[in-house]
């Protein structure tokens, strides 16, 4: 499996710093709870890490969209009426989008706290890393602590044979650290 990394600097100093999919993130606990997992910019740490940020409805709109063009996709055609399978698989489409809209409900009333996957602080700012071209520069919303804006560039792909696991609570609690390599 290949995934991208990141190069990101600062436009007021010398900071430099990777960022890359190397860890794999799971979340354990009741799915209308999840968090969506982001990267965002940690304060605490001072570094680009991956947190834990609140389902939103930009999040719910993506995922519904992309739902309903499967059914779309899965409605079409002339054995798609007949198909049993297809129709089943339909009708559990649809209960995804009802989970989706449960999700979204639960971040809507209660009041939940960002926080970093890495050191656990809560003052985390997080963004989407850009899809753009290799070596290609975008600015992220997020300022440094020097002042400067930072700037991120996909520079490649690593291909990841198997990436360390790091399983994780609602709260962002790590219940297991792959990162940590025992003594």
């Amino acid at each position: 499996m290949s995934l991208p990394f990141y190069k990101i600097t600062c436009t007021g100093c010398d900071y430099e710093d990777g960022y890359s999919y190397g860890t794999h993130y799971v979340y354990e606990g009741i799915a209308e709870h999840e968090p969506v997992l982001r990267a965002a910019w940690c304060s605490d740490c001072g570094k680009i890490v991956n947190a834990c940020v609140p389902f939103r409805s930009k999040d719910a709109e993506e995922e519904i969209a992309d739902l309903n063009l499967w059914i779309d996709r899965n409605k079409s055609g002339f054995f798609s009426r007949f198909s049993k399978s297809k129709k089943n698989e339909i009708l559990k489409t649809e209960k995804e989008k009802q989970a989706i809209r449960a999700r979204l409900e639960y971040f809507e009333n209660t009041a939940y706290v960002s926080k970093c996957l890495s050191c656990g602080g809560s003052h985390v700012f997080p963004f989407y890393l850009p899809y753009g071209e290799y070596g290609e520069v975008e600015e992220l919303n997020v300022m440094h602590s020097c002042g400067g804006r930072l700037l991120v560039s996909m520079e490649g792909r690593f291909s990841f044979a198997s990436r360390r696991k790091v399983v994780y609570d609602e709260t962002g609690e790590i219940l297991h650290d792959g990162r940590v390599q025992n003594a």
